[in-house]
């Protein structure tokens, strides 16, 4: 297999030596890459929008494609177009590792802006997790040259930066704290309330909770405890469960066969919080997004030794959310029905890993990579 990447690499690097041989660089020209999804993500529609509007002289090109092994053939052929973008671009931002923005020598002109796309993140990963059973190997990473040729990353507050850079292998100094404009975006999405309530009218009957999980590699019955103590006749639940979850179990959503349980799937996580009074999750992501907007948010974690053992964790959840973590449903719906939430635990929380909160994060970005 290492023999076939390293024949994959120098390959991409003799024609890409062409492209930049044979194009020149327009002064003009941000380039955005993703292969997060085949549409553009909320980071990107924002930071196209603000580009637009004030400066207009700018060529804006968007390049977004999911890499999976059903579509190898056509990624193959995408990497060109991506090559020549990258050999003609002056600033280039991508919201994910990028194969020839990390493999291919680039031209000095080009500045190469890394922006998460998450907002901050509970569980390691990266670097963090090298030699680890959730991680990439580590001959597979340095052969791949993981994160390599970053110019600037993005991250959300100086305590976010911390681990971004070990995550990402980057010294603190090339580490930007200005903040996602997805937080922009979360700060606005109170506005989707009545959307989501014509929608779904016996919402308004009940308190809502709103539970969102990432995915484990491995067999847990958390979901089914989670639903099996549910007081589904005092709360309305919503349920989303990560989509990369049913790569390893197809059949999760046997487990949710109540009529009182909504997915409200035709909305994202991030409109659903319109309309959510509690938020559940677990080692997601997710709790960056609760937090932007005060909500208060409980942490179900029954697989809390398995789970930091094979992964490892950022934060120390126990020590940053007190009262707020719980290894069983039912003690935590036990707190939950209690109705004393200490709003100043997410509020510390927020200040200290999401420091800007001001709805400017777009502007800021955007102001950064035209400066650059």
């Amino acid at each position: 297999m290492s023999v076939l990447i390293t024949l994959f690499k120098w390959h991409l690097r003799f024609i890409y030596f062409f492209i930049k041989l044979f194009t020149k660089v327009d002064k003009n020209k941000i380039l955005f890459l993703s292969r997060q999804s085949d549409t553009k993500s909320i980071d990107f529609a924002l930071m196209e929008e603000d580009i637009h509007k004030r400066y207009p002289d700018k060529k804006l090109v968007i390049l977004c494609k999911t890499l999976v092994k059903q579509n190898f053939v056509s990624y193959y052929f995408h990497i060109y177009k991506q090559m020549y973008h990258l050999a003609t671009s002056k600033v280039c931002l991508a919201d994910t590792y990028i194969i020839p923005i990390s493999i291919l020598k680039h031209k000095k002109e080009l500045k190469i802006i890394e922006l998460c796309h998450g907002i901050g993140n509970i569980k390691k990963f990266g670097y963090q997790i090298l030699k680890t059973e959730s991680g990439k190997g580590e001959k597979m990473s340095k052969l791949m040259n993981m994160h390599g040729n970053y110019n600037y990353l993005i991250s959300t507050s100086d305590e976010t930066s911390k681990f971004y850079s070990e995550a990402f292998n980057m010294p603190l100094d090339k580490i930007v704290p200005i903040g996602n404009p997805k937080i922009d975006y979360i700060l606005k999405v109170p506005s989707k309330k009545k959307e989501i309530l014509k929608k779904y009218p016996n919402l308004k009957d009940k308190p809502v909770i709103l539970y969102i999980s990432t995915f484990r590699r491995y067999e847990d019955d958390y979901l089914k405890k989670f639903i099996e103590n549910a007081p589904l006749d005092k709360y309305n639940i919503i349920i989303n469960i990560h989509p990369v979850t049913y790569k390893y179990h197809p059949d999760i959503d046997n487990y949710i066969t109540d009529e009182r349980i909504y997915r409200c799937s035709e909305f994202s996580t991030q409109e659903l919080l319109s309309v959510t009074d509690i938020a559940i999750t677990d080692y997601s992501s997710f709790i960056f997004e609760s937090a932007i907007l005060e909500i208060p948010t409980y942490l179900y974690v029954p697989d809390y030794d398995k789970y930091t053992s094979k992964n490892g964790l950022n934060v120390d959840i126990f020590k940053e959310l007190p009262g707020c973590v719980y290894k069983d449903a039912k003690s935590m719906f036990k707190k939950i029905d209690k109705n004393d939430y200490d709003l100043k635990v997410i509020r510390n929380f927020k200040n200290k890993y999401i420091a800007n909160c001001d709805g400017k994060a777009t502007k800021k970005l955007v102001d950064f990579m035209i400066k650059k």
